[in-house]
């Protein structure tokens, strides 16, 4: 992979942003207008311990189209180097565009949302017996798998204090990050993916992070 431009962007742009993000089917709601969000560093033993995945799969292809990228910024002939995993200083994203592509894409931290989880009706069992406040990956599974493959610190994105009204869209998963199993493509069932709050309407809470930043957050998933 190789990077035609590299824009970095500071933490207080990107927190500013994110105050903005909508849910995709209600662009008058906005789940973090009024939230506290703050940047941290988190060891790969810290994440084991606090993060929760909301996903059941990481897809092999994404985990090593982030390994390229990592190592396509490693690369880049700058004075300081950019750390993709963002914990050793203050930029707080990365805004580029791979050569041959049209569109530039955002790479940053993954978003945590915590909050106090109550399992819903369509949630297992395990769910339901992990009911309490929760650190959440709301965006950025394959960033946070792809950090604990490298055994690396990396920094997340924390956001407190959502209204009860606009809870996450899915259920945290109750297994150990080390469960979850890679797949080639993404799985075309629903409830292969996750635990919707909502199955008949699985996307109402979805946060609409693209589309407040303009641009794709990296990688694809």
């Amino acid at each position: 992979m190789q990077l035609e431009t590299v824009r970095p962007l500071d933490r207080h742009h990107i927190i500013a942003t994110l105050k903005t993000v909508a849910l995709r089917d209600q662009p008058n709601h906005q789940p973090y207008a009024h939230a506290s969000i703050t940047y941290c560093v988190i060891t790969p033993n810290m994440a084991k311990q606090l993060l929760r995945p909301a996903q059941r799969y990481a897809i092999t292809s994404t985990l090593d189209h982030q390994t390229q990228l990592r190592d396509a910024l490693a690369a880049l002939p700058t004075p300081t180097p950019i750390d993709p995993f963002f914990a050793e200083e203050q930029i707080g994203a990365v805004q580029f565009r791979v050569v041959g592509e049209e569109a530039d894409r955002i790479l940053m931290p993954p978003i945590i949302e915590y909050d106090t989880f109550h399992a819903t009706s369509k949630g297992t069992e395990a769910s339901k017996r992990n009911q309490g406040e929760q650190y959440i990956v709301a965006d950025g599974l394959h960033r946070v798998v792809s950090a604990l493959e490298a055994n690396r610190p990396f920094a997340i994105i924390v956001v407190e204090g959502m209204p009860d009204t606009m809870p996450y869209y899915a259920d945290p998963e109750p297994i150990g990050w080390d469960e979850i199993p890679r797949v080639a493509e993404r799985p075309k069932n629903l409830t292969d993916r996750k635990v919707y709050r909502e199955i008949e309407t699985p996307k109402r809470l979805f946060r609409d992070y693209n589309k407040a930043f303009g641009v794709a957050i990296q990688p694809k998933r």
